[in-house]
């Protein structure tokens, strides 16, 4: 451990970051210690004592550093101190059969390096959603992703590395019921168990779900051999859809999971009638998905929603060595990506608070023409690494795009100060359901005219000005 700051290297510390309550700067001491731990040297305590909440953003993929059009899905590892893998999937666009897995190395100090394709196309439908796990005692580095036109036909697959993600294996196929990750990082437990956070979808979930039969379901899937053997546990028991859990070890030694959860975004009985309407037009009233489990996760006791709203999109949570919980969300009760953020909980997430905005869409975006895709910032993946800052990569997409063409022309990547995290206020644009809805109706009668935004309608109605959030989904899969 540090030794503890004097008296004088304290006023000075003060002084130095304008702090005026040294009890503070006292915090930060005690802070530092439990974030980074023992094994930690007096660099790297001294490093966090000084960066700011926010240390730096990067886009992995520079323009033109791939020849693909469309980058999703990412995730992370540490593969060394200081060394970090970055992948996911890339092609023409979601879906599309020349998708591959792409990959890029940071190294502290000198950042991330160009990306390379690591899966190629394999010739049986797209690649999906790839997960990095770094193998504690093997030292062996798993990449799973999926293969199949669409979630329904999903296989799951990984390769493997013995020297850090240099070299990779020819893929392999997982046993029969076995899909892998989801999308987010396996814990490994204190024994070496591992625990994969998986899910599967049957069906359009809407329509599913608005017949009372929810159709995207939670399951663990659990190795105790470092990955070569595979059995399935679960489903976990929820009434609504949720899939793309988030796993973490709680302060007590359990598994506790966030999922992503969707739900009739129109109550059931106006179903039919807003069914044709673009998804990026439903309000949506579903709710983080917390699930409390034993020390293994074999059985999930209580699963019940959080605050936390979940637009139909993905998330991402890590459990800090101070026992600290952050999850990597988009805050908005729209199915809309334009908004991301960090939140944090001190109580193995029973209750949240918003620590940090890492991305906001332009207003001047939101009013776009209707069947445009407005700016993106989702599918985040997130790890603590071993000199105690934190990691996140997410999709970045800037463009507002058409259809199967949807901008996601980068991954970013940023780097937190855990220790400078506090409570922030997010900005709210929140659209009143009641509007929206007569909203949806005008679209449904001007058959020959369509309003170009939310705005103008609004302004043609009632000269009200307000901005509403929008986003399009490519087809309600999972990945999207």
């Amino acid at each position: 451990m540090a030794a503890a700051l004097s008296l004088e290297e304290l006023q000075r510390t003060c002084a130095m970051h304008r702090v005026s309550d040294i009890c503070l700067v006292v915090e930060m001491q005690a802070g530092i210690d439990a974030l980074v731990g023992a094994s930690y040297d007096e660099a790297a305590a001294e490093r966090m004592r000084v960066l700011p909440a926010a240390v730096s953003e990067t886009l992995i993929v520079p323009p033109n550093g791939t020849d693909a059009k469309s980058h999703h899905a990412s995730t992370i590892a540490e593969v060394a101190p200081g060394e970090l893998l970055a992948a996911w999937f890339a092609g023409d666009w979601e879906g599309a059969n020349n998708t591959g897995i792409w990959m890029a190395r940071w190294q502290d100090g000198s950042g991330w390096g160009p990306p390379w394709e690591v899966v190629s196309h394999v010739g049986r439908g797209a690649v999906w959603n790839p997960v990095l796990l770094q193998v504690p005692r093997s030292g062996e580095t798993i990449l799973f992703f999926k293969e199949g036109d669409d979630p329904l036909t999903w296989a799951g697959k990984l390769v493997r590395s013995s020297d850090g993600g240099h070299t990779w294996s020819s893929p392999e196929a997982l046993p029969r019921g076995i899909t892998g990750p989801a999308k987010n990082k396996p814990v490994v437990l204190s024994d070496g168990t591992i625990l994969s956070p998986s899910s599967e979808e049957l069906g359009p979930a809407e329509l599913r779900e608005a017949a009372g039969d929810p159709s995207w379901f939670v399951h663990l899937e659990v190795s105790g051999d470092g990955g070569r053997t595979w059995r399935r546990n679960g489903p976990v028991r929820f009434a609504g859809n949720i899939i793309q859990p988030s796993l973490f070890v709680d302060s007590k030694g359990g598994v506790r999971m966030l999922a992503r959860m969707t739900s009739n975004t129109i109550k059931q009985g106006d179903f039919d009638e807003h069914w044709h309407y673009p998804h990026h037009f439903r309000y949506n009233d579903s709710m983080i998905v917390l699930g409390v489990a034993d020390g293994k996760g074999e059985r999930f006791h209580d699963v019940r929603r959080t605050a936390l709203p979940c637009p139909n999109s993905g998330i991402d949570a890590v459990r800090l060595r101070d026992g600290r919980v952050l999850v990597v969300y988009n805050p908005t009760k729209y199915t809309y990506r334009g908004v991301l953020a960090v939140a944090l909980s001190e109580d193995d997430g029973e209750t949240w608070f918003d620590v940090l905005e890492l991305e906001r869409c332009r207003k001047s975006d939101i009013a776009r023409n209707l069947w445009t895709r407005y700016p993106e910032y989702s599918y985040p993946a997130i790890l603590q690494a071993s000199d105690g800052l934190v990691h996140i990569t997410y999709t970045y997409s800037t463009r507002p795009l058409k259809r199967h063409k949807s901008g996601r022309e980068s991954i970013k990547h940023v780097v937190l100060n855990p220790l400078k995290l506090r409570p922030v206020k997010l900005e709210k644009e929140e659209l009143p359901a009641a509007k929206f809805h007569h909203f949806l109706q005008a679209l449904r009668a001007s058959s020959d005219y369509f309003p170009p935004s939310y705005e103008h309608w609004l302004e043609g109605n009632n000269g009200i000005r307000a901005h509403v959030v929008l986003d399009e989904e490519d087809d309600g899969d999972s990945s999207a």
